[in-house]
């Protein structure tokens, strides 16, 4: 019930099980600020959209190149991107 007044999230530390983004994207449509660390990311509903995220920090995490790219894809309005961890992309993949 919260999740629809969270603007800012951090999260920290759990490669338990992996965090779906699209399914964070739902729970949290409001989120501006997203920052995380040392975790499993994957983006599973490509058609999810993070409408009003601005900020994104991804460090030591691991996320492949292609949950990445729908990130970026599916956050229209991004104004800061800090990606800390092992990716293979090119300008061109980033531009588009």
């Amino acid at each position: 019930q919260a999740g629809s007044q969270l603007q800012v999230i951090k999260l920290n530390h759990n490669k338990g099980y992996s965090l779906d983004l699209a399914e964070l994207c739902l729970q949290v449509p409001y989120v501006s600020v997203l920052e995380c660390f040392h975790m499993k990311l994957i983006y599973v509903d490509i058609d999810t959209f993070f409408m009003n995220l601005q900020s994104v920090e991804i460090l030591y995490c691991d996320i492949s190149d292609g949950s990445v790219r729908t990130l970026l894809t599916n956050a229209p309005f991004l104004r800061r991107v800090v990606i800390g961890c092992e990716i293979s992309m090119t300008d061109g993949d980033i531009f588009r």
